[in-house]
């Protein structure tokens, strides 16, 4: 027997998975699909869709056996307004709620984001603290390098100075140096002179009479000579002073009558 054969799910409108005739005066004739035993137990209220077949492997439908069955109940009452009813006051008291609830949920994010502003201030207030610290520190820097910088110069400079003060010392104690040898050969020349001239006085005086003593030591004194103060060491005559034999003006430079002090 086909599965199909006791007639096609009806068309009518489903009520709890379950066909629904016309209804008459309150009451629905639903029919409910009613599988055979033999066959897998189906869903609470399911029913088969349009166009439906069932498994080939299944046991057939016995004989007699009716796939759909007719059931009376009563006509369902309209609660289609109340639902609607209901479905709008949820949503009125969800949007009060929500509004409720987006209101507090604003003014803990205005709250947040004030004090979001008030920390931002305070680091931008810090930034520029450290800002204006770093600035301070590289001026002060700065002025030390200039000023060190001012040191190093006048530093150089006063070495310049010292370099050419020295470089005059030297230039000026060369000189003297040169004066000194010029003076030793002056008095070098007048002591070879003096002692020529002493030379031709005893010559002369050697040859006449002499009557005094002074005249004789006068004479002997005249005989000795010391070319300068190391000659006149060297023969241990130093200090030589006024009226000793040898004495002369070039070994007393002072003038104080004392010679090769």
């Amino acid at each position: 027997m086909n599965p199909l054969s006791a007639g096609p799910e009806p068309a009518d409108a489903r009520v709890d998975g379950r066909t629904a005739a016309p209804r008459t005066q309150g009451i629905v004739v639903a029919r409910t699909f009613n599988p055979p035993p033999d066959w897998p137990s189906a869903p609470q209220g399911w029913a088969p869709p349009p166009g439906w077949e069932p498994d080939p492997t299944w046991p057939p439908v016995p004989d007699g056996w009716d796939l759909w069955v007719e059931e009376a109940r009563p006509a369902p009452r309209h609660r289609l307004l109340p639902l609607a009813l209901a479905a709008v006051g949820g949503l009125v008291l969800g949007i009060v709620i929500g509004s409720g609830a987006a209101g507090a949920g604003l003014s803990d994010e205005r709250e947040t984001l004030a004090a979001d502003q008030e920390r931002l201030a305070d680091a931008t207030a810090a930034v520029e603290s450290r800002e204006e610290d770093a600035a301070t520190a590289a001026e002060d820097a700065a002025a030390d390098q200039a000023a060190a910088d001012a040191a190093s110069q006048q530093n150089v400079a006063r070495a310049d100075e010292l370099a050419a003060l020295a470089a005059t010392l030297d230039q000026r104690s060369a000189d003297l140096d040169a004066t000194a040898a010029g003076l030793a050969t002056r008095e070098a020349d007048v002591a070879a002179r003096e002692a020529a001239a002493a030379s031709r006085t005893g010559s002369s005086s050697s040859s006449s009479t002499t009557t005094s003593g002074g005249g004789s030591g006068g004479s002997s004194g005249a005989s000795t000579y010391y070319a300068n103060c190391d000659a006149a060491r060297a023969a241990g005559a130093a200090p030589v002073h006024l009226g000793d034999p040898g004495y002369r003006a070039g070994l007393d430079r002072d003038g104080d009558g004392v010679g090769c002090e």
